[in-house]
């Protein structure tokens, strides 16, 4: 299945410090075991550039809340505590560190009425939380 990336992160992907990405799956579409065709640009547009691919190994539950000006993460029920955990998350996630993370994700959940985010963390590689 075809799966849409901006470009700053395709080199964390391709050195492998990008081991996971967060997406919605309303539909529980992804399933591990299927095949990931990453790309950059308009999926139907001339921009459009699959740039590896990769199995998808496993699946888990993401709930993202913002609450009180902290942003929360739990992954399977299992909240992602304390500053160092907290940045290998987001360096896993293909970002800076986890100042950079936030940078992203609290624009996105400010703009949902409860400030939460409820999505699945899709792996090509077999690191678990």
């Amino acid at each position: 299945m075809v799966i849409g990336f901006k470009q700053q992160f395709v080199n964390p992907i391709l050195t492998g410090s990008k081991i996971h990405t967060i997406r919605e799956d309303k539909g529980g579409r992804w399933k591990a075991g299927m095949t990931m065709h990453m790309y950059t640009g308009g999926r139907f547009s001339k921009e459009y550039h699959q740039f590896t691919e990769h199995e998808c190994v496993s699946v888990q539950d993401l709930f993202m809340t913002y609450y009180n000006g902290k942003l929360e993460v739990s992954v399977n029920e299992t909240l992602i505590y304390g500053y160092p955990e907290k940045d290998n998350f987001a360096v896993s996630d293909g970002f800076k560190d986890w100042k950079d993370f936030e940078s992203w994700w609290i624009p996105v959940l400010m703009e949902h009425p409860d400030r939460t985010y409820k999505g699945v963390l899709l792996h090509w590689t077999k690191f678990w939380y």
